[in-house]
């Protein structure tokens, strides 16, 4: 997919543009066709414990993965 996107033609900004949304597309479809939704529970592995699901709330909150 991206080894076929031809990027030697481009001398202005609206072909730059082209290529980057063709490049957003085709990332797109990759993240589509090979993701899955994982809900993560604190049953969800057997070494799970208490500091773990302090963890998930705390990023549940803020939506950072620094925390």
């Amino acid at each position: 997919m991206l080894g076929s996107m031809n990027m030697t033609n481009i001398i202005n900004c609206k072909q730059l543009e082209h290529v980057i949304q063709k490049l957003i597309s085709t990332i797109e479809d990759l993240w589509n066709k090979f993701s899955k939704l994982i809900n993560i529970t604190k049953k969800s592995k057997a070494w799970w414990n208490k500091e773990c699901n302090r963890d998930l709330v705390t990023y549940y909150t803020s939506k950072s993965r620094t925390n």
